[in-house]
């Protein structure tokens, strides 16, 4: 079964087919306002791999309104992308701001969640007590293991923290 969806005006309209979704030329052609045998000549065009066309183009058949058998392309979303990149105008230009600004948003994202600290290994109570004093103290440092590796935090030995001298053994 087939459903289109027309995500927003800013979008071309999309389908879904096997709980696959794709955009297919024809709609495509006429988002961008071009013809279709253009943005079919466009993807026949495209300089990409034969896996990277395998897996994301697909011929399609349709019947026009003549009752004749034409040709078009479902393609999917990478498959759409590659083929916007290299269309020229208004939307296209809109479409890949858009595209770049959704990317830069998503690595913003990613690298924001890089920053959260990661949990001390709670089944080893010393490390927990460390990594919880640290905390409590902010005098955090690395400690490193013997071949260098990075095992947790540790205060410097007779740290002095709101005017009270710490001493801690490892």
């Amino acid at each position: 079964m087939t459903t289109s969806h027309a995500l927003t005006t800013l979008t071309p309209i999309v389908s879904t087919k096997d709980s696959k979704v794709f955009a297919n030329s024809r709609d495509v052609a006429a988002y961008f306002g071009k013809r279709h045998a253009d943005t079919l000549r466009a993807i026949d065009k495209l300089e990409c791999s034969r896996a990277f066309n395998e897996r994301n183009f697909a011929l399609v058949e349709y019947e026009d309104a003549k009752g004749e058998t034409r040709r078009s392309v479902d393609m999917t979303k990478d498959g759409f992308a590659f083929l916007v990149m290299g269309f020229t105008g208004a939307k296209a230009g809109r479409f890949k701001e858009d595209y770049i600004a959704a990317f830069n948003e998503m690595e913003a994202t990613l690298k924001a969640a890089a920053q959260v600290p990661a949990l001390p290994n709670f089944s080893d109570p010393a490390e927990a007590a460390i990594a919880w004093a640290a905390e409590y103290c902010h005098l955090a440092f690395p400690i490193s293991t013997a071949n260098g590796s990075i095992r947790g935090t540790h205060f410097a030995p007779h740290e002095v923290h709101n005017g009270r001298l710490l001493t801690i053994y490892l």
